[in-house]
């Protein structure tokens, strides 16, 4: 007993010194929403929540787990979701997911709402093979489609992909023009066009500013017209929010803060 006793004392005195990696385990499994968790080969761990989801995080040295408990424990989306259950009945779903990521965003609302295709925009490549890891169990992962592309306001433009924005972590990518870039743009219009689309039931936006290149006045806003509803990430670091909140509101929009997030509803289609 007082070897038990004094070897509490020496822990409170000295604690244990965890690797960071220790520390990123210890997070994961005691997540509230986590029932189980096992390394996998390479980087990745692979979670199972509760509700017998099955997702992929990499480790410590990327930020999956941070944007997992943006979407999953604080349910970033929840209002969006809401909004979402108007949907007319018999109406076709879209989403485009623009900043797409590793897919938790798309995994959300592939769980919860019954989107008839979504299009999913990541200029990383790294980030699309977690995303294809986290969306090939879907029930309806034959719907979603990858573009490894970069948003652009016009045609035929090329990115850099820039590791420098914020923390430079995988959620911090951004993307800069760039004439020998070696990422290629799409605007909207064209996902729109190559997607035979003739709506956007949820528009989401979080691509590290580069909205900055889609709400211009020299470009090409007419998807506005066919979009529901959007959530948007402004970044203010680029002094852009009164221009997007302009524009959104002269293309009809009402718009609301949630969070960190910029929705807006068209309420010409509501």
């Amino acid at each position: 007993m007082r070897f038990k006793k004094i070897r509490k004392i020496y822990r409170i005195l000295f604690p244990l010194q965890l690797t960071e990696k220790q520390i990123f385990v210890n997070r994961l499994v005691s997540n509230p929403i986590v029932e189980s968790v096992s390394q996998e080969v390479g980087n990745y761990y692979k979670v199972q929540l509760h509700d017998k989801l099955e997702l992929y995080i990499r480790d410590e040295n990327h930020s999956d787990y941070s944007v997992f408990q943006q979407i999953f424990n604080f349910e970033e989306y929840k209002t969006v979701l809401s909004l979402l259950k108007f949907n007319k009945i018999g109406e076709s779903s879209v989403l485009i997911d623009c900043g797409a990521n590793v897919g938790y965003t798309t995994v959300y609302f592939s769980q919860k709402f019954n989107f008839d295709k979504i299009v999913c925009i990541e200029p990383s490549l790294s980030n699309i093979e977690a995303l294809k890891k986290n969306i090939c169990k879907l029930e309806n992962a034959d719907t979603i489609a990858i573009m490894h592309r970069a948003l652009s306001g016009n045609s035929n433009e090329s990115f850099d992909l820039r590791t420098d924005f914020r923390d430079g972590l995988d959620w911090s990518y951004s993307t800069a023009i760039n004439e020998n870039g070696n990422i290629k743009g799409i605007t909207i219009n064209e996902i729109v066009i190559q997607n035979n689309l003739d709506r956007i039931t949820l528009l989401k936006i979080d691509i590290e500013g580069a909205e900055r290149y889609i709400f211009k006045d020299n470009v090409d806003l007419s998807f506005l017209s066919i979009t529901k509803i959007i959530a948007i990430e402004i970044h203010d670091e680029f002094q852009i929010r009164e221009e997007i909140y302009y524009i959104l509101k002269k293309k009809d929009f009402i718009l609301f803060e949630s969070g960190e997030l910029t929705i807006g509803i068209n309420y010409k289609m509501f």
